[in-house]
């Protein structure tokens, strides 16, 4: 038997009684040595949606520019592995195809579409006395008493995608002029600073412990192999992308329409085109088509399976099919609850295209409850009024009744709801400063992102991002969120305001599901600069046509030679050349025709004096 010295006894008993005076007295705090961005790793479980969209991309980037974005939408699971975290494709890109991934646990895993390194696997635990077991007060992250891959978080280097797709940079652009895809490298880009609009986010929303988005900001250097349409094109370029991973809850309650040629021919949609593989045939060219459309509905299911039509008929009633996709059967649309397609606006929308956007808004709005009224309520419920200024006497116009903004607002039962909204986006300087009126300690932090208190154009973005950033670090039940280009959570209405040497007026692309069609994100981009490019040579030819600039000056190029000498040399702030514009009138058709015939005239003039010029 061992025996333990009175001393040692003597020392331990003196420990004992000093360790309780201390705990009595105060207890020690716990100090946290875990740093930033541990994940779990359970928290990427699942199914998710993946695209990348080009948010930044410099002036003479040749073939980028702002606002490019994966030729489709991609369905990821995340596999970790012991030094890379990757994005594997849960779809191929060729229906049937499935390769045999037995050597894998998860046999849906496909192509890897998305990859980056894993710095540390890790525990969060109390540092212990490894000899007694006992626990200190320090919280640390430990690499030691498991194996990696039992580790429970880990911390990845999101500073790069390793993975070098090219889609993001509108590949489909390059084929179709017959030129090779670029090399896309990726550059190493991370933002610490989580009150930056490029910090990475990582979203719960729920609070169940997995995360329902994920938001990494990148940059890559895009290098055309070939040419394009100038010289300039050559050049690479750097642009900064983002990567929006949103979550798959399985509940979307969608059901795809096929959508073959035969109904294209009759009636055209944007559709997913998908190849198929034939065991005995193998890749083939009968293609898999589904059209792209916003849901909705709440949910378009009945919770009953189905092989047939006539199932579904006989057990749910008249109107329902059998959703072939899901094998399930749908509910009659007179069951179904409508929701409404949401697109936002970005950051610093220009308030002079906002009567177009109301424009567009009702337009869209009644075209949507048009649908909604005949199919769900036979016809029986008015819609909006394209007008409100004339709502009262368009209502009583027989055969034109409509429902007021007012009604529709109030819920009044006579009036479909409304079914298409363009939203202001959260990012403005009243919504923001409203919130932070009412948080005063959100304000605390984000006070010296301001400029002296204010919130203007300049710091807006930046004060969002801040505001967001403090909301969730402090806890708050009502969280500060923004809208974001290229987040896979919404749909856009956007403003590019820099200015592209490629960049094309418009471009709306729409993120679709590449099984279902389901339309999950749609941009509408419209590209400011070049706008007001054009902007300044309609001008021009309208000073052609109502004769301000003779059609030999303006061939030779005199009028735009006095404008940039003007802008180049002139002390002080430069001056814009004086466009004369006649006092508004009413314009009928004969003198429309007119224009137009002053207009051919002056162009054939043009062309003459051309030809005399270049042939003699």
């Amino acid at each position: 038997m061992h025996k333990r010295s009175h001393l040692s006894i003597g020392l331990l008993a003196l420990a004992t009684a000093a360790a309780l005076v201390s705990g009595c007295s105060e207890e020690r705090n716990d100090r946290n040595y875990v740093m930033e961005l541990a994940l779990k790793k359970s928290a990427f479980a699942g199914e998710w949606y993946y695209a990348a969209t080009a948010i930044e991309a410099p002036y003479q980037g040749g073939i980028v520019f702002p606002g490019m974005q994966d030729i489709w939408l991609h369905k990821v699971s995340f596999q970790v592995e012991k030094d890379y975290l990757y994005a594997y494709s849960t779809v191929t890109a060729v229906k049937g195809a499935d390769r045999d991934l037995n050597f894998r646990e998860d046999e849906s895993l496909k192509e890897p579409i998305a990859a980056f390194g894993i710095e540390k696997h890790f525990d969060v635990r109390r540092s212990y006395n490894p000899t007694t077991g006992e626990e200190y007060n320090t919280i640390e992250e430990n690499t030691s008493d498991r194996p990696w891959n039992e580790r429970e978080f880990m911390r990845v280097d999101w500073s790069k995608n390793l993975i070098n797709n090219a889609n993001y940079v509108y590949g489909d652009l390059f084929r179709a002029f017959g030129m090779a895809m670029p090399a896309v490298n990726p550059v190493s880009f991370f933002v610490e600073d989580e009150n930056h609009p490029f910090a990475p986010k990582f979203i719960d929303d729920d609070g169940d412990g997995a995360f329902d988005y994920i938001d990494i900001v990148h940059q890559v250097t895009v290098t055309p192999l070939n040419g394009y349409f100038s010289i300039d094109s050559m050049l690479p370029a750097q642009m900064t992308i983002r990567n929006s991973f949103r979550r798959i809850t399985g509940d979307e309650g969608y059901a795809p329409l096929h959508f073959p040629d035969e109904k294209f021919e009759q009636f055209g949609f944007f559709r997913n085109e998908r190849e198929t593989f034939d065991t005995h045939r193998g890749r083939t060219d009968f293609l898999d088509y589904y059209a792209n459309r916003h849901n909705i509905w709440e949910n378009s299911h009945a919770d009953v399976e189905c092989k047939s039509h006539n199932q579904c008929k006989d057990k749910v009633g008249p109107g329902s099919t059998c959703d072939f996709f899901n094998d399930v059967c749908t509910l009659p649309m007179a069951d179904r609850v409508e929701k409404p397609v949401v697109y936002t606006l970005t950051v610093n929308f220009p308030d002079k295209f906002r009567a177009q956007n109301d424009l567009i808004e009702r337009g869209w709005n009644i075209a949507f409850q048009q649908v909604v009224n005949s199919v769900k309520y036979g016809n029986t419920k008015l819609t909006a009024c394209m007008d409100d200024d004339a709502e009262q006497a368009t209502r009583a116009t027989e055969g034109m009744a409509c429902c007021t903004a007012s009604e529709r607002a109030a819920g009044d039962e006579a009036c479909v709801r409304d079914m298409y909204v363009i939203n202001d986006n959260s990012c403005m300087a009243d919504t923001v400063r409203a919130y932070l009126d009412a948080h005063a300690d959100v304000w605390d932090q984000v006070r010296d992102y301001t400029d002296g208190g204010e919130i203007t154009a300049d710091n807006l973005i930046r004060v969002c991002a801040a505001t967001q950033a403090a909301s969730r670090r402090l806890g708050k039940d009502r969280t500060f969120d923004w809208e974001q280009l290229g987040d896979l959570r919404y749909n856009f209405v956007s403003y590019i305001h820099s200015p592209s040497d490629q960049s094309p007026l418009g471009y709306g692309p729409t993120y679709a599901d590449p099984e279902t069609g389901q339309a999950i994100s749609a941009n509408a981009n419209v590209y400011g600069a070049a706008l007001e490019g054009y902007k300044g040579f309609i001008m021009d030819v309208y000073d052609l046509v109502d004769g301000v600039v003779d059609a030999e000056r303006f061939t030779n190029g005199e009028h735009m030679r006095e404008y940039f000498q003007n802008a180049g040399t002139a002390t002080g702030q430069p001056s814009t050349p004086h466009v004369f514009m006649p006092k508004p009138v009413n314009i009928n058709e004969d003198a429309l025709q007119d224009a137009f015939d002053k207009l051919h005239a002056r162009f054939e003039d043009i062309t003459v004096m051309e030809k005399q010029r270049n042939f003699g």
